[in-house]
């Protein structure tokens, strides 16, 4: 050890020397080669030589661990072919010995082995099965059948009485859902409703007053007043005869346990008007005197899904035409104002009389919400090109309240579940077929109580 010493420090001192002098030669380089080797052999002769794994040798099969030193180390910091098989006795001692079986690397006790797990697919498969959800694919050969298992080939009978649906055979349910949510319903057109549905409307009297008259009449009422006086003319068949002509609408769609379904609900083309064809004028009314005359004429007021469904299958579309608002919206000029707006649409449309029209007004409609918040009335619609509606559910006004955006279209109360006649009320409480016709599920029999006590108010 000493001579060692002595030796590094001659050599030490020949190289101070050698610089001094700035000798570039051979004999300086070699003698910092030297100093290199004598340094080396010091640390070796130091710190010990460098211990090999007890096990190596013995046990050279089986498969060993890597234990790092910290958890910096990453899957993606090891190399990704290993020629040779790794141990190590510490992070910093490795030694590379030949495989003589399977190799497996752990890190912090997880294993990451090197052969491709079995059950993945190979690369070409992968890129296949992409372009497969990402394109569509061939129309399938037998979608005419599915589509015939959607909608029926033949309309409903319309000339059986109606069946009701006793509520013994309902599955029953007490807990009022807050929301319903179901698949996409489909809706169709089938031609016309039977005439039977609007018997309970009066022909229109030879001397009933026209439009302009009746207006003139109430041009200075608003509220419960003006109401009063329009439902009389209503009521007593001055309305236009398309008005008569209900237009029905099939809803297609899948019960929750599967069954595949079709309702049809006949409605009114357009909203209640009084006048003659040649001349009417839509009216808004409040929510006593729209319930009241619903009642009268056998029908009933829509719900937000059957308004959302009516749009869906509407003929024309009317683009809503909103007016300047303030105090005058309940005007009876300007409701007439609006009419003339809305016509002027429907003429450009080239509209025929009887077409089932939406998109012109916003709808009073039924909802579990008029039994929450008595003393109010639920409008609702007045979609848009695209479909959604510029006035979401809302019972912010009183009852008696009525704008010009206003209308009231009708619901007949004979509905036809799988081309039978059906009482639309039982199909409203039915937990099945509810979901339907109301997004808020099966109506409460208190909330019909409620109602039907507000018609004789």
């Amino acid at each position: 050890m000493a001579n060692m010493k002595y030796y590094y420090r001659r050599l030490k001192r020949i190289a101070v020397l050698q610089t001094r002098q700035l000798v570039p030669n051979i004999s300086m380089i070699a003698v910092f080669v030297a100093m290199g080797v004598v340094l080396g052999l010091l640390l070796n002769t130091a710190l010990g030589p460098i211990k090999r794994p007890a096990q190596e040798t013995a046990t050279a099969q089986k498969p060993t661990k890597i234990t790092p030193k910290t958890t910096t180390n990453s899957v993606n910091t090891l190399p990704k072919n290993l020629p040779e098989q790794v141990t190590a006795n510490r992070p910093d001692e490795f030694v590379a010995s030949k495989p003589t079986g399977p190799i497996r690397v752990e890190i912090n006790g997880i294993p990451f082995p090197q052969k491709r797990p079995s059950g993945l697919k190979p690369l070409k498969n992968l890129e296949t099965d992409l372009l497969a959800k990402v394109f569509p694919q061939p129309r399938p050969s037998n979608v005419g059948q599915a589509v015939a298992g959607i909608f029926p080939r033949t309309r409903p009978d319309f000339s059986k009485p109606v069946k009701r649906v006793m509520a013994a055979s309902m599955p029953q349910n007490n807990d009022r859902p807050m929301t319903v949510r179901m698949p996409p319903l489909k809706t169709a057109r089938l031609g016309n409703c039977p005439s039977t549905l609007t018997a309970s409307i009066p022909a229109r009297p030879k001397n009933a007053r026209d439009i302009r008259a009746v207006l003139a009449s109430v041009e200075n009422l608003e509220g419960t007043e003006r109401d009063r006086k329009l439902e009389q003319e209503v009521l007593a068949g001055n309305i236009p005869g398309f008005l008569r002509k209900l237009v029905p609408v099939q809803i297609s769609g899948k019960t929750r346990d599967g069954r595949n379904t079709d309702i049809v609900v006949c409605v009114t083309p357009d909203y209640v008007a009084a006048g003659s064809e040649r001349d009417f004028v839509r009216l808004p009314f409040g929510l006593k005197s729209a319930m009241r005359i619903a009642d009268r004429f056998e029908m009933e007021l829509p719900t937000t899904r059957m308004v959302d469904l009516i749009f869906a299958s509407a003929e024309l579309h009317l683009a809503p035409s909103p007016m300047k608002p303030g105090n005058s919206m309940r005007t009876t000029n300007y409701f007439r104002m609006h009419n003339d707006k809305v016509e002027r649409q429907r003429r450009q449309a080239g509209a025929k009389d009887g077409m089932l029209v939406a998109g012109q007004k916003k709808d009073v409609v039924l909802t579990e919400e008029l039994f929450n918040n008595q003393g109010r009335v639920a409008i609702y619609g007045w979609h848009k090109s695209n479909g959604n509606p510029i006035q979401p559910l809302s019972t912010v006004h009183g009852a008696a309240y009525a704008d010009y955006s206003h209308g009231l279209r009708l619901v007949s109360r004979t509905a036809y579940l799988n081309g039978q006649p059906t009482s639309l009320r039982d199909l409203m409480r039915n937990p099945v077929y509810a979901e339907f016709l109301n997004k808020e599920g099966p109506l409460r029999e208190e909330v019909l109580a409620s109602l039907d006590n507000l018609k004789a108010n």
